[in-house]
């Protein structure tokens, strides 16, 4: 290894003590100073000669001084170069704090070379003399493989020896180390080492106490000991100590007293222009709702203000949604954008959301995939997931429904994203690049709507309501979309107001059917838009309105709901069959069975495509194994009637027609005579 004066060998002062300005003509020579600051010809020194001038070595600690004078420009001209000579003096003495600081302009190549190997050996010499951060920075370059290989054991060594001298940054270090031990004695000193490192003002220690405080893992749990800790964190600024705070204010989880001290805590932090704080003062009042939702808005403004991405997000969402402000698309827009520009991939989601939408901006679904994908190459879950949705259902994106799986998956089972875990359960439930599994796709909804995801609640419904997965039971149905509907998962209320409109679960109602899918289409649920296009087209509890039915189809089907373009279908089956062919296959591609037996039927008939029995047969039967009873008793028709096989045959079609029937399609329980 190289050694210490082989270091002090290459180091050459660049720089005299004396500046070249000692040459100068006579003419520039002034004698107005005291004798003690003139050269040998007895002019006046410079500034920095003086300041150069100090550095002796009887004195080594003033060539500390004079070097950082130089490296700071504090009465001298800044030079690091200089600044590095000088440190090289005194650590030629063995100075600790010169070999420290000479080890780290040399460590990042400032006013010399950079080199690691002798930026090891300045630390080592100044870390044995005493000087506590130099054995950090010594600890830090074995830790991160700098000019040696990565020795996280000697690593250890020296953040405890920099600890034992009193850098409490070097204390937070070894408690990170051990932090996730399950050895009893690293537990117990962890914890004194994290009280030790948030003492010293280290947020990051601050925070990591209180989880432990919270899950009772090295200490007894003790909310109160963890609340005031995470406020220790939040008045340094720690954005996620922030973040644990206003949730355990959101959740109710403190005494009144404590919540209102807590909360005068981040409004004081606010005002000293702390970013995070106000924006989690804003999502505080935004849950307390009612005349206070103003101050939600004021809080999210000056949290953007301060520099807050996440602040100009929520800002955002509050004018597209009316929250304390009037609502303002544009404006939500212009946030969105300033968010996701700052780096915030939530702010990047919801512009995604807003362009997909068209809401106050032009609806491009192509530019809202890249914004889902950029938030989704930042690690956010959500962007993922609509990245996802856009790929299953090919809408702005190549469709890709493995890449939508696996996306769907690491949501879910990687990020623990329960909203993640409803979509992946649609994926089995549908066979959507895997084969159905409707038990699978159950045991997910079930997961997420445990877990607080009332979408997977809604889901699940479906699937209780339908026997598919799970036991029939419409009762329990439209007690979890009542759940759903309720905490405000607007597709509960279009899968409610449905039950309503069947009588299943609950007694028939068109009237309450009707007002549950125009709240939910009215929130932007589309397949709520769906079932009013559906009311309006029959005149159910509403006069009948054809044309507005239309146009709620066609923003369902644009907004990538299958069954919308299904219904639009529906209804150009008589004016434009090719046009309503093109849609049933665009449903159909989508997974929507109705579309494809639908599909199945214009291909027997040949209009808008051309007769092909054979693919009518292969569509029916598509639909038919995708639990569509319509495939099935078109199946069991085709039978009967010899379409398939030239010949006659009621017993093949009996099954069909059967399994129909079984399904709730009357006419074919007709035909096999049951009543």
């Amino acid at each position: 290894m190289t050694s210490l004066r082989a270091v002090f060998a290459s180091l050459v002062l660049l720089l005299p003590l004396v500046s070249m300005r000692s040459l100068a003509s006579a003419q520039e020579c002034s004698h107005a100073c005291p004798r003690r600051e003139r050269d040998a010809r007895g002019c006046c020194l410079s500034a920095e000669d003086r300041m150069a001038a100090r550095c002796v070595p009887a004195q080594p600690a003033q060539c500390v001084v004079a070097g950082l004078a130089f490296e700071r420009g504090e009465g001298v001209t800044a030079d690091v170069t200089r600044a590095a000579g000088l440190y090289h003096r005194a650590c030629a003495t063995r100075h600790a704090e010169g070999c420290r600081r000479l080890g780290g302009l040399t460590r990042n190549g400032v006013g010399v070379t950079r080199d690691s190997d002798q930026a090891l050996i300045l630390f080592r010499t100044a870390c044995d003399q005493g000087d506590a951060e130099a054995c950090f920075q010594h600890a830090e370059m074995h830790e991160q493989g700098e000019g040696t290989p990565v020795d996280t054991t000697r690593a250890r060594e020296r953040y405890d020896r920099s600890c034992q001298l009193g850098f409490a940054q070097a204390c937070w270090r070894v408690a990170t180390l051990i932090n996730d031990s399950a050895a009893p004695e690293d537990a117990a000193l962890a914890t004194s080492l994290l009280d030790r490192s948030c003492r010293a003002g280290i947020a990051e220690a601050c925070r990591t106490l209180a989880e432990r405080y919270v899950s009772g893992r090295g200490v007894a749990a003790d909310t109160t000991q963890a609340l005031r800790l995470f406020e220790s964190g939040c008045a340094a600024d720690d954005v996620l100590s922030c973040e644990r705070l206003s949730v355990i204010l959101r959740d109710g989880g403190i005494a009144a007293a404590e919540q209102r001290r807590t909360e005068r805590l981040l409004e004081r932090a606010c005002r000293d222009g702390r970013g995070p704080a106000c924006n989690e003062l804003g999502l505080i009042f935004e849950e307390q709702g009612g005349r206070v939702a103003a101050r939600a808005a004021e809080f999210y403004r000056r949290a953007c203000e301060d520099g807050e991405p996440i602040g100009c997000g929520n800002l955002g969402r509050a004018y597209q949604e009316g929250i304390g402000v009037a609502v303002d698309l544009e404006a939500g827009v212009r946030l969105f954008r300033q968010g996701c520009e700052g780096g915030e991939p939530g702010s990047c989601v919801s512009l995604g959301l807003a362009t997909e939408d068209g809401r106050g901006i032009a609806r491009d679904v192509a530019a809202a995939a890249r914004l889902y994908r950029q938030s989704c190459d930042q690690a956010d879950s959500l962007g993922c997931i609509h990245l996802a949705r856009l790929l299953d259902e090919g809408r702005g994106v190549t469709r890709d429904l493995a890449e939508s799986l696996r996306l769907f998956r690491r949501a879910c089972e990687q990020q623990e994203d329960l909203y993640g875990c409803a979509n992946l359960g649609l994926m089995y439930e549908r066979g959507r690049g895997v084969p159905p599994d409707p038990t699978r796709a159950a045991q997910l909804y079930s997961r997420a709507c445990e877990g607080g995801e009332l979408l997977g609640c809604a889901s699940l419904g479906a699937l209780v309501e339908q026997g598919i997965g799970a036991s029939a039971d419409p009762a329990r149905a439209v007690g979890l979309y009542t759940q759903a509907c309720e905490g405000g998962e607007l597709y509960g209320c279009t899968r409610l107001g449905l039950a309503f409109r069947a009588g299943a679960g609950v007694a028939q109602d068109d009237a309450r059917a009707l007002e549950l899918v125009t709240r939910a289409c009215e929130g932007g649920e589309l397949r709520g838009c769906n079932a009013l296009g559906y009311f309006l087209e029959r005149g159910l509890g509403i006069a009948a309105d054809v044309a507005r039915a239309g146009e709620l189809y066609s923003r369902a089907c644009e907004g990538g709901i299958p069954n919308g373009c299904t219904s639009l279908g529906t209804l150009a089956m008589s004016s434009d069959p090719a046009a309503a062919a093109a849609l049933f296959q665009r449903a159909c591609d989508a997974g929507h069975m109705l579309a494809c037996s639908n599909l199945g039927s214009l291909h027997e008939l040949g209009s808008g495509v051309a007769r092909d029995v054979r693919r009518a047969v292969e569509l029916w039967g598509r639909a038919c194994e995708g639990r569509e009873p319509r495939g099935c008793f078109n199946l069991g028709r085709a039978y009967e009637s010899g379409l398939i096989g030239g010949t006659a045959s009621a017993s093949r079609a009996r099954p069909h027609y059967q399994r129909a029937c079984t399904a709730g399609y009357a006419e074919a329980c007709e035909r096999i005579g049951v009543r």
